[in-house]
């Protein structure tokens, strides 16, 4: 393999992952048509770089380690559910960052910047911090009533803390049944060079 789809992610804690599966289960009735996320795709993405020859991870290694150098680990609070582009007729569902957003924010942004200096291009879209729960082909057309009823009370669920304390660059494969992710390097925040 010479080449590979890749992204760059912070995993979350299994407890956040298993309450935010737990949610996906109870509002799937009311959001028919969509392709729901599994545990192994419940991720903050950072940077989807798209499909990058494998000699480029040196590049991205170089670029993660100059933005996080010096910068401490911090908690994520994933709270809150909506849809982009909005939630009555979303092409994506997601769940959102409370507490940690502002630091989480910051270092994507310094991310971004590390990432065109080595000439791996910047991302023009501003980065809104969410976990994807679902995607949906064509943005659903729902019922409000039905719609509101299913996410009642998820707007503001706590989904709990995990640590944002290790970034990890995936490797995508897309396949009949769903995607298959492949670690392809790691990097701990506070880790002494």
């Amino acid at each position: 393999m010479d080449s590979a789809r890749l992204f760059l992610a912070v995993p979350l804690d299994e407890a956040v992952r298993d309450a935010l599966l737990d949610a996906g289960r109870r509002v799937k009735p009311a959001l028919p048509g969509g392709r729901w996320c599994g545990s192994n795709a419940l991720h903050l993405t950072l940077r989807f770089f798209g499909t990058l020859p494998l000699d480029r991870v040196e590049d991205i290694d170089t670029a993660v380690r100059l933005a996080i150098e010096g910068r401490e680990a911090f908690d994520l609070r994933v709270q809150g559910v909506g849809g982009f582009p909005r939630l009555e007729a979303p092409r994506v569902l997601w769940a959102g960052v409370s507490d940690g957003s502002a630091p989480l924010v910051e270092l994507a942004g310094t991310l971004n910047a590390a990432f065109g200096a080595a000439g791996l291009g910047m991302e023009e879209r501003a980065f809104v911090p969410h976990v994807t729960l679902a995607r949906f082909k064509r943005r659903a057309h729902l019922d409000p009533a039905v719609l509101e009823a299913a996410v009642r009370g998820a707007q503001d669920h706590d989904f709990g803390v995990s640590p944002c304390e290790t970034l990890v660059l995936y490797a995508s494969e897309l396949t009949p049944s769903g995607p298959l992710y492949t670690r392809v390097a790691h990097w701990t925040l506070g880790a002494a060079k």
